[in-house]
């Protein structure tokens, strides 16, 4: 069914994904230009897609375009992580030369595995045809039918991020398992709009002045809270305006901290690996390494307790979306 509007999502990622490898294909420095390109934003919407439609039909072919399109996308943040601290530790006067040297290891380590990942799995040669062709084979749904099945599922994964929060499993004491995990499981919910290509629009509500300190400047005036023009399909699911910037805002105030907290946590994993410091001294010596750190890790973990309490049970906020998406496959 190649004239399905759920073909077509896919088709147009994978489109982007073709003219970026065919690109990088064509130089020396194929892996750092791959690397350096577009491609991460297009392999998060690959895999959101795979992610919903897993639920909806075909759950082996979807489940297996996932893990393909998040083992590249996790690499690529992988090299991320060590070329953007590398240089943020580095502007740090006298910071120890040793522990720089041992990051651009992990960078370089990182970027040939990248590269062998490409080789490996053809996606310089036939992979994106390959996929291609066993989505052509997909048991796509009509768009009205369609419509309620992302909603249904949408649905479902704020409720069990909710869940999460309110029985613990979603625990602030851990920065990779806790505050990381929160924010990529409410990220989703934002690439899904993204991804899916207009199926998702926001329209006005009266909820401006309740969740006012999250309607910003710089969330107003994003462009990933700008939705992509449907796709010609008359069947788009409407979610709160005010509730999707509120959202945004914290995605991105939740990176903050992830990001301030990683730092230290990068400095003291270079420390073990090359043995340093005795283990008892490390914790200490990594904080003055940062004298500019913003915000301790405990403090991250009193700041996000604050925040989700405050987004989840006072402001309701996933509540709002999740009963628009409630609304449209209860219909």
């Amino acid at each position: 069914m190649q004239n399905s509007l759920g073909f077509k999502r896919f088709e147009k990622q994978l489109e982007k994904l073709d003219a970026i490898l065919s690109s990088a294909k064509a130089s020396e420095n194929s892996t750092i230009l791959f690397y350096k390109s577009d491609a991460r934003q297009v392999l998060f919407y690959l895999e959101a897609l795979s992610r919903l439609y897993k639920n909806i039909h075909n759950k082996n072919l979807f489940d297996g375009l996932k893990d393909e399109f998040k083992c590249l996308e996790d690499q690529l943040g992988k090299i991320d992580y060590y070329e953007n601290y590398q240089k943020e530790l580095a502007s740090i006067p006298n910071f120890p030369t040793k522990l720089l040297e041992h990051l651009q290891k992990h960078h370089q380590i990182a970027l040939e595995k990248l590269g062998n990942l490409l080789k490996d799995d053809d996606w310089f040669k036939t992979k994106l045809k390959d996929i291609s062709s066993e989505l052509s084979k997909a048991d796509w749904l009509k768009p009205k039918e369609e419509r309620k099945e992302i909603a249904k599922e949408i649905f479902k994964e704020i409720k069990d991020i909710e869940k999460d929060y309110e029985t613990g499993k979603l625990n602030f004491n851990y920065l990779e398992e806790g505050v990381h995990e929160f924010r990529r499981q409410i990220r989703w919910i934002s690439i899904y709009a993204q991804a899916l290509d207009g199926v998702i629009q926001l329209k006005p509500d009266d909820l401006a002045e309740k969740l006012r300190i999250y309607l910003t400047k710089e969330v107003v005036g994003s462009k990933f809270i700008v939705m992509p023009t449907a796709d010609g399909s008359p069947e788009t699911i409407q979610l709160s305006q005010s509730a999707f910037y509120a959202l945004s805002w914290m995605i991105a105030r939740i990176g903050d901290l992830k990001d301030e907290g990683l730092k230290l946590i990068c400095v003291e994993e270079c420390m073990r690996e090359i043995n340093y410091l005795p283990e008892e001294e490390i914790q200490d010596a990594a904080k003055k390494l940062i004298p500019n750190l913003k915000i301790t890790p405990k403090q991250i973990k009193i700041e996000m307790k604050t925040l989700v309490d405050k987004f989840i049970n006072d402001d309701k906020v996933l509540a709002i979306l999740r009963n628009d998406l409630k609304s449209i496959y209860k219909d």
